[in-house]
């Protein structure tokens, strides 16, 4: 989407579309009220961090499309995401205000740790997995990141998580031309949580 306050260096907002968003921008009628911008959804993680206290914990796993430059060049057919910029016909991508932009999650003295992950790099695609067992088609960061939930409890760190999330990914696709490599921003590497069934 068109970036609507300076704060992103290629001047697009990435957004989730929700399942009662409209997927084009058509003018008077739907110009994306329903969309979930980046700085929207990172306002809602900054209450639930607030909320939740230094004491508290969160970790997002977000298993989208979200290229970081909107170039993504969809040829397969099973690619989350779209090259589509959300926008009105013919509208120019505004210049960043450098002093808005920002690279990171934010920190406080008063937010809970944060990790979230997400499926790829901006500037690669983002697969389904076709379960072999039932041939049902899963999102890759989402199956494995279920599949390390099905395994006995354990305690781990953001990295640690991370570096698991990785290598079940890498053994999904193994022997296959199709690649991604989950993206982890996190405010605290070393945080240690527990995983229980």
């Amino acid at each position: 989407m068109i970036d609507d306050n300076g704060d992103e260096p290629d001047g697009l907002d990435e957004a989730l579309v929700s399942y009662d968003a409209q997927r084009r921008f058509v003018a008077g009628q739907y110009e994306g009220e329903n969309h979930l911008r980046d700085d929207e959804f990172g306002r809602y993680l900054d209450r639930i961090r607030l909320r939740a206290g230094p004491p508290g914990h969160l970790v997002v796993v977000l298993d989208a499309c979200h290229s970081g430059t909107a170039d993504r060049e969809i040829t397969e057919r099973y690619v989350r995401g779209t090259t589509y910029i959300f926008a009105p016909e013919n509208a120019e991508i505004p210049q960043p205000d450098p002093e808005k932009v920002q690279h990171t999650v934010r920190n406080h003295k008063k937010f809970s740790p944060v990790a979230v992950i997400s499926a790829c790099k901006p500037d690669e695609l983002n697969y389904e997995y076709k379960d072999p067992s039932d041939g049902t088609y899963y999102g890759s960061l989402s199956y494995a990141f279920c599949h390390l939930m099905r395994e006995k409890e354990v305690i781990l760190t953001h990295t640690e998580l991370f570096r698991q999330l990785e290598k079940q990914m890498l053994h999904l696709f193994s022997g296959r031309k199709r690649k991604q490599t989950p993206f982890c921003e996190t405010t605290h590497e070393k945080i240690t949580f527990r995983i229980a069934r």
